[in-house]
């Protein structure tokens, strides 16, 4: 025992003289800092001005606001807490008084805290209260008082009295000369007092630089105070003994203990942290969060900011072998939102199929005893729905679902050295005796670097296996995936809103949105009735519902009711008869249900636009599959009409059959053309409307309906679609909305059309027969042509005022951020470019114009198109690349099946309209295909053109081009040419009306079969097929 006493008092001797030596050295460097500083300063007295120029200017990293001033007012009467803000906010003026007003926050005792920027703003305004009478009798205003900062310093001698140290410090330190110092009490220790003491802000700030202090004898250390609020009822922190939520609960502890029923100064309990103690008692069984051979330990935390502490859900340490010591830790946040209950969405994949059908069969049996009308067609629909949702549920196959590994790569090799490793590691840590434990201890640490060794390996392995089985047909989607720019995240941020202010929550973010887009605008119209004519169109038949159902995507979304497209198929093939009934009760009387009008909205981020605006997201609306069939339905039916009547202006494409993209750029080029040959410059304009489908009055569309004298039943019908529709918000409730077409409908287009037409047909405009205008969706493109550049300044006058009044009939803007336009040169270069001004602003030239995804330059040489397809290709390549390496990855079968299924389609799109039989643009189509050929072959890159084209075997895209493009020139013409004798000349065939189409069953061949028949696989030899007649 004496050796053991003579050995601590040793170290103590050492420890006390390498404390006096840190002091020494402490002192040493704050007597070079002090030359330096009074160097640093005599040099800048005797700087020039030549030296402080060339002296960097020094400014403070930390740009703090400067503190204003703050004023308290509180209630007289405490039962008018909640009034204050409301009553100040109406009989004062702060514009009057002129005080800028920093902050308003509410405080305790129901008061308000008021910060400006000075004490003068804080004396007018305790003067307008003092003389206003709505104030004075109600409110008191008072001055925060702020807490001077606090310093503990250590081991002050017992007996030296408080005014007398306090003195000593004033006399024994210079800093504390003038400082103004006040004790708040002391803390009892083993080795002298602690004593707490306030002091002033600029006494505070020049002592906390040394951190010491003399006082008589010593030199004490100090530090500043910052005391943590703690309860002592019930020892936790964060609030007082006032305020304890369970001060009845508990009743006043011991804070040495932590027991009830007696004082620390008669307790004979050990010392013990009573926070620690009921921590430890809840999670006595926890896990150790950091695991390794010298130990276990819960030292990691998990730290939260800004989030209450009960919105941490499932904390949990989870105890498997990784690569790190410390165990993985997860958890969950709950936002606590209530959002609007989504019905479940069902499928036939996981429904008894045959017993399924049965149900189905009796359900429409007894429901076809119904008679259908307007009256009894809500209480149809859900007996239908509950119907189908207790036959789905009664029919679900059992599934023993698998839970998904969260690493793919992990396989059995490795859960066997894992359970190896773990059952080493607890062995190694039972023993006790050091000989036998080293050794265990080697053997662990051997396995361990085994098992990490093999997680790369096996992740490695297992993407070699995921590329390689990437060749079946079902995983060729792994690869769009993987070569696709980037995932679209579905993610909404938060919205600046019309006042500045920012949303909140997720929640108001989205209904802002909505409503933004779904405007409800109040619009004073009379309903005026429809005038009964005699009917052209018959009823909907099964053929033609049956043509709607097939044409639509069986795992297509679902509306807010659930049904998918494959389980309405059912209903309609379990009872043709009576589904056919359902929806012609709704072309006979006119009506489109309720039910079928209600949307659920995915709203789509646009790319690289700035979140924080509601213009930056697409509504996307998913309707009830059974609305969505009336919807198609109608628009046959309507596009019908509108075509074989020619309601529809021929300078209008998109939504039309043979109207295309291609057609558009066709009558384009052709337009270039034919002013180059009379020698002069067309000017392209290319104009884009801002939200076009949704800002549609249905006011409007009803004006149109009777200008264009649409059918009585489907007018009748379109005109209440066009009423009482409405959205589902967050929280589930409706919202209704009186403009736009829902984005999602097939009748949006169609109806566009309508209102695109009414420019088409402007007779300011086609007046001009240098001037035309072409439409494609939402796309204008405005063609102009003259003797010389400067004549389009005044041309293009006319035009835009023209555009500008359609735009304001009809509630519609352009976009001018999107509009720009470009010159088309006849022979020489365009020196002098005109002032085209839209909403009196120029809009921006460029040398080239996107226009349905091809480029016209000004040249119409298309090589900057050409240009940009390459880019294109390159990027796809070099994804491509990272899964397609020379002796592993995708197979060349594969790659080749992706170049002609993608590549090739990106570069050959739009030819019939570029390309042109050209060196320069062989070469060039050359160049691009060269990037792919190599992926597929995985040949060296000295190899030639030709060689990769016989060995991939896919042919010159120039080749390719030239044999495909008189194919469209061939389509498009009226008539098949007579290219020699023996061909008869074949008329297209005129469109047939929707009610007309029949199925041709594999019984009409039966009928069909008498004298000669002729069979052909398609197969060719020398541009002729083979046929065999029978």
């Amino acid at each position: 025992m004496a050796d053991f006493v003579s050995v601590v008092s040793r170290q103590q001797a050492v420890l006390q003289m390498i404390i006096g030596k840190l002091h020494e050295k402490v002192e040493f460097i704050d007597t070079k800092l002090d030359l330096i500083g009074t160097r640093n300063t005599e040099e800048m007295e005797r700087a020039t001005y030549a030296k402080a120029v060339k002296t960097s200017r020094q400014r403070s990293r930390s740009r703090r606001r400067e503190e204003g001033s703050v004023a308290l007012i509180y209630p007289k009467d405490t039962e008018k807490e909640g009034n204050l803000k409301e009553k100040l906010q109406s009989a004062i003026n702060p514009v009057k008084l002129k005080i800028g007003i920093r902050n308003l926050r509410n405080v305790n005792k129901g008061g308000i805290a008021i910060e400006v920027a000075n004490e003068e703003e804080i004396k007018r305004l305790s003067e307008e209260i003092e003389n206003n009478n709505a104030l004075k009798d109600d409110v008191r205003i008072k001055r925060p008082k702020k807490m001077p900062p606090k310093i503990i310093i250590y081991r002050v001698e017992e007996n030296l009295d408080i005014e007398k140290g306090i003195e000593q410090l004033k006399e024994q330190n210079d800093i504390l000369a003038e400082a103004e110092i006040h004790h708040e009490y002391l803390m009892k220790t083993t080795k002298g007092n602690n004593w707490i003491v306030s002091i002033d802000p600029s006494s505070f700030k020049n002592i906390m630089k040394n951190k010491k202090v003399n006082l008589g004898w010593q030199r004490l250390s100090l530090r500043e105070y910052l005391r943590t609020r703690q309860c002592f009822h019930c020892y936790q922190y964060g609030h007082l003994a006032i305020k304890c939520p369970d001060k009845e609960k508990y009743s006043m502890k011991c804070t040495r203990c932590g027991g009830e029923g007696h004082k620390a100064e008669t307790c004979q309990n050990d010392l013990c942290c009573h926070n620690c103690k009921m921590h430890n008692e809840k999670y006595k069984n926890s896990p150790p969060t950091f695991d390794s051979t010298r130990g276990t330990s819960w030292i990691d935390l998990t730290l939260v900011k800004n989030i209450a502490r009960n919105k941490i859900m499932d904390w949990k340490v989870h105890t498997d072998i990784s690569l790190s010591d410390h165990n993985l830790i997860t958890f969950s946040l709950d936002s606590g939102a209530k959002t609007k209950v989504t019905p479940k969405r069902w499928s036939l994949d996981g429904l008894k199929i045959l017993e399924f059908r049965r149900d189905l069969k009796l359900l429409l049996d007894s429901i076809f005893q119904i008679k259908i009308n307007k009256n009894n067609f809500s209480e149809i629909l859900k007996d239908l729905d509950e119907g189908l949702t207790i036959i789905c549920k009664l029919n679900t196959r059992k599934r023993n679902f698998k839970k998904q590994k969260d690493a793919i790569w992990w396989n059995q090799n490795l859960n066997i050295m894992r359970s190896k490793t773990k059952a080493l590691r607890r062995r190694y840590q039972k023993i006790m005796e050091p000989t036998e434990r080293k050794k265990w201890e080697i053997k662990y640490k051997k396995e361990l670097a085994k098992y990490k060794h093999m997680i790369p390996i096996a992740k490695k392995d297992c993407f070699k296996d995921f590329l390689s089985n990437i060749l079946q047909k079902k995983s060729f989607g792994n690869v769009k995936n993987i070569i696709k720019d980037k995932k679209m995240e579905l993610k909404i941020s938060q919205i600046i809103k019309d006042n500045k202010e920012m949303t909140k929550t997720y929640n108001e973010s989205r209904d802002y949105i909505l409503r933004k887009h779904f405007p409800y605008i109040t619009i004073d119209t009379k309903e005026e009735g429809i005038t009964k004519k005699e009917r052209n169109m018959l009823e909907l038949t099964e053929t033609e519902i049956e043509n709607v159902l097939i044409s639509m995507k069986k795992k297509g979304a679902p509306g807010h009711d659930g049904w998918r497209t494959e389980i309405i198929q059912e209903v309609f093939y379990a009872n043709k008869r009576w589904f056919c009934n359902l929806y012609n009760t709704c072309l006979n009387q006119g009506f489109f249900p309720e039910n079928w009008k209600i949307a659920d909205i995915v709203l789509i981020p646009k790319e690289g636009k700035n979140l924080t605006d509601y213009k930056s997201y697409r509504p996307i609306c998913l309707l009830p599959v059974m609305g969505k069939i009336l919807d198609k339905l109608i628009t046959k039916r309507l596009s019908y009409q509108l075509e074989i009547e020619n309601k529809i202006h021929k300078n209008q494409f998109g939504f039309r059959k043979n109207r295309g993209r291609n057609d558009a750029m066709k009558s384009i080029v052709n337009y270039i053309n034919e002013s180059k040959s009379n020698n002069m410059i067309t000017c392209v304009v290319s104009l884009n409307i801002s939200n076009a489908f949704n800002s549609i009055r249905w006011v409007d569309l009803k004006e149109l309906f009777k200008k264009y004298d649409i059918e009585y039943s489907l007018r009748k019908l379109l005109e209440d679609f066009l009423r009482d529709r409405t959205i589902l918000l967050t929280d589930g409730n409706k919202w209704k909305y009186t403009i736009g077409v829902p984005q999602g409908s097939s009748l949006g287009p169609i109806l566009w059309l309508l209102i695109i037409k009414e420019l088409l047909i402007d007779e300011d405009l086609n007046k001009e027969p240098e001037i035309m205008v072409q439409a494609y969706a939402n796309d204008i493109i405005v063609l102009i042509r003259a003797r010389a550049s400067y004549l389009f300044t005044e041309k293009s006058t006319i035009v835009m005022n023209r555009l500008e009044s359609w735009a304001n009939r009809y509630n519609l803007t352009f976009n001018r951020n999107k509009s720009v336009y470009t010159m088309i040169k006849n022979k020489k270069d365009i020196t002098h470019f005109p002032g085209i001004k839209l909403y009196n602003q120029r809009l921006t030239y460029s040398k080239a114009i996107n226009y349905l995804g091809i480029l016209i330059d000004s040249n119409l040489s298309f090589m900057p198109h050409l240009n940009s397809i390459q880019e294109k290709v390159i990027k796809l390549q070099e994804k491509l690349r990272r899964i397609a390496r020379p002796t592993w990855g995708l197979k060349p079968k594969v790659l080749k099946q992706i170049y002609l299924d993608v590549i090739e389609k990106i570069i050959t799109y739009g030819s019939e309209i570029w390309y042109k039989d050209l060196v320069k643009v062989n070469n060039k189509l050359n160049s691009i295909q060269r990037q792919a050929l190599l992926s597929i072959t995985k040949c060296y890159s000295t190899v030639s053109n030709e060689a990769l084209q016989v060995l991939s075997g896919c042919s010159p895209l120039d080749i390719k081009i030239k044999y495909s493009n008189p194919v469209f020139e061939r389509i498009k013409k009226q008539k098949l040419s007579e290219y020699q004798e023996g061909i008869i000349n074949i008329n297209y065939v005129t469109l047939t009306a929707p009610w007309y189409a029949k199925k041709i069953d594999w019984t009409y061949f039966n009928e069909i079969m008498e004298g000669i028949q002729i069979y052909t696989d398609g197969s060719k030899f020398r541009r002729k097929s083979g046929v065999l007649p029978l």
